[in-house]
């Protein structure tokens, strides 16, 4: 009997941890919120008519907390991205020399409750072209193969030979579970999700090269309103995510393939400013932000990305 006893109590007690501490610290935070504005009004009611009196306020908090948005929502976004790009020596630079910049689109889908406890979808995919060399296997079988500079063929030395276009795509498939935790102005999220990521890279006729890769996403995001005003509001937004992956490099030239096991990271951070906007029952949000990525393998070059993002999402 007493092993029961000890069983319900601990099962109590992670409910109450669970589902009454997170809710007492919303519930903590809305009458926080509520309280200055019921002052200032109480204060003011000598002096104010009825009219003003009954006036309704609205008070931004985050792009969640609007006294017309429901705090159970769905959410859309998408966002531009423009960045610079590096991978091993392949060259991105456009007929004039100039930098050549990827382009890419993520598009955001999720859900969240009245206890900031949400769910969310992203997919994203970044494409460029550029040049590299092509290079040979010295003493081996296959000599006249081209390959890719940078990737590491278990240990055998190459020898560059000429150059080829080369188009690269990158794409990431996320399914993240978090939490938000609001104080004041500020909301943190924290939370962690599952991941896929894929590396393909093509020189026409060539060879081909492809990563893909699977596991699990740790991430936190701040943002923290800095001006508002009745239907509007201005905050500085940041996060980070990393992923922690695994899977296999696949290979394919015209007389041969290679497929090897091989572990993966991804790290990213971002900075900028967002700007939200009551519009009806909704919340429109434009964001600015610069962003950049690092996409580290063990069987190949880093690839790394960074430069600007344009967002633009509803919240209803």
């Amino acid at each position: 009997m007493l092993p029961l006893v000890r069983v319900a109590i601990r099962v109590a007690t992670a409910w109450l941890l669970l589902v009454g501490i997170p809710a007492f610290g919303v519930e903590f935070v809305h009458e926080e919120s509520r309280l200055p504005a019921y002052d200032d009004r109480e204060e003011s009611s000598e002096t104010l008519g009825q009219e003003q009196m009954l006036s309704p306020s609205i008070d931004i908090t985050s792009d969640r907390f609007v006294s017309n948005l429901p705090t159970t929502h769905w959410g859309f976004a998408t966002e531009l991205l423009i960045l610079h790009t590096e991978y091993g020596s392949v060259d991105f630079s456009d007929e004039g020399g100039g930098d050549k910049a990827a382009a890419g689109l993520r598009l955001t889908l999720g859900w969240e409750s009245d206890a900031g406890y949400g769910i969310r979808t992203r997919l994203s995919g970044v494409g460029i072209e550029g040049s590299t060399d092509h290079i040979s296997f010295q003493g081996h079988d296959s000599a006249e193969d081209p390959v890719f500079e940078g990737f590491d063929y278990r240990g055998v030395s190459p020898t560059a030979e000429s150059s080829s276009p080369l188009r690269l795509v990158t794409a990431t498939w996320d399914v993240d579970f978090y939490k938000r935790l609001v104080r004041g102005r500020s909301d943190l999220v924290v939370g962690a999700g599952l991941r896929s990521a894929v590396i393909h890279s093509e020189a026409p006729i060539a060879i081909t090269n492809t990563i893909n890769t699977g596991g699990v996403s740790l991430f936190s995001e701040l943002r923290h309103v800095m001006y508002h005003s009745e239907r509007s509001e201005v905050a500085l937004v940041g996060g980070g995510r990393v992923s922690f992956l695994t899977g296999e490099w696949e290979s394919k030239i015209p007389s041969d393939m290679i497929e090897v096991d091989t572990d993966m990271t991804i790290t990213e951070g971002a900075l900028g400013l967002e700007w939200s906007r009551i519009l009806g029952r909704s919340v429109l949000t434009l964001r600015a932000q610069y962003e950049t990525q690092l996409w580290n393998s063990d069987v190949t070059s880093d690839v790394s990305f960074n430069g600007g993002v344009i967002r633009a999402g509803v919240n209803w």
